[in-house]
C-alpha cells in the first residue's frame, strides 16, 4: 500500500482538502495498528478520491478516475456488498453507469458479499466515500470494527479512535493523533482473515 499527501480533491468533495487528507493520514496508521477491514476499505477510498497510489477504483478494481458518477458507482456497489445483497445482475451494473468490461463477476460477489471481512472492508468504503460526499456527517462511521484477526475492538478502542477522527474533522493537524488502542494488529497471515 502506497502513501502520499493528498494534494487536491474533486469538485464534489463537501470536505476541505486538509480533512480529508488528515483523516486519510490517520486511517493509513490506523490500518497499521489494526488490520480492520473497515479501516482498509475507508482508506483506500479516501485514498482513490485524493489522487494517491493509482487509479484503482476501490470496490472494482479497476483503473478508473475518481468522477462523481463513478464514485457513487463504487458507492452503491459497495453499499450492496456490505448488506450482503446477492448478485444484482447485469443490467443493474448498466443502471449504474459501469462499463461492461469492468461489471464483477457473479463468483466475485458472492465472495465479497458472503464474508464478514470482505462485507466491513465495503463498509468502509461506503462510509468513507458517503462521508467525502456530505452525506455522512459523522466521520466516526469510519471507526474500526474488527482487528485483522476478526475478533472485535472494545469499546473503549473504538470510543478512541471515533475522538481522534472527530478531532482531525474539525482541526486537521499536521501531526495526527495516535490513540493508545488496547493491543496491536496480529502479526503474520496466519492471524488475518483478510489473507
Amino acid at each position: 500500500m502506497g502513501t502520499g499527501v493528498i494534494q487536491a480533491v474533486p469538485e464534489w468533495v463537501s470536505r476541505s482538502r486538509l480533512i480529508v487528507s488528515a483523516t486519510e493520514a490517520f486511517l493509513l496508521w490506523l490500518f497499521g495498528e489494526t488490520g480492520s477491514p473497515e479501516v482498509l476499505g475507508s482508506r483506500l477510498a479516501l485514498a482513490w478520491i485524493g489522487g494517491i497510489d493509482d487509479t484503482t477504483s476501490p470496490m472494482v478494481h479497476a483503473a478508473a478516475s475518481p468522477t462523481k458518477r463513478r464514485v457513487i458507482t463504487e458507492f452503491m456497489i459497495a453499499e450492496a456488498i456490505s448488506q450482503g445483497e446477492p448478485y444484482p445482475g447485469e443490467p443493474w451494473f448498466a443502471e449504474q453507469g459501469l462499463p461492461a468490461g469492468e461489471v464483477p463477476s457473479q463468483g466475485f460477489w458472492e465472495a465479497h458479499a458472503s464474508y464478514t471481512a470482505m462485507r466491513s472492508y465495503a463498509l468502509g468504503v461506503t462510509s468513507a466515500v458517503g462521508w467525502a460526499f456530505g452525506v455522512i456527517e459523522d466521520v466516526a462511521m469510519m471507526t474500526p470494527v474488527y482487528w485483522e484477526d476478526g475478533s472485535e475492538l472494545s469499546a473503549g478502542d473504538r470510543r478512541v479512535c471515533a475522538a481522534s477522527l472527530r478531532e482531525l474533522s474539525t482541526r486537521p493537524i499536521q501531526r495526527r493523533p495516535q490513540p493508545q488502542l488496547s493491543r496491536r494488529r496480529p502479526v503474520g497471515a496466519a492471524g488475518s482473515w483478510l489473507a
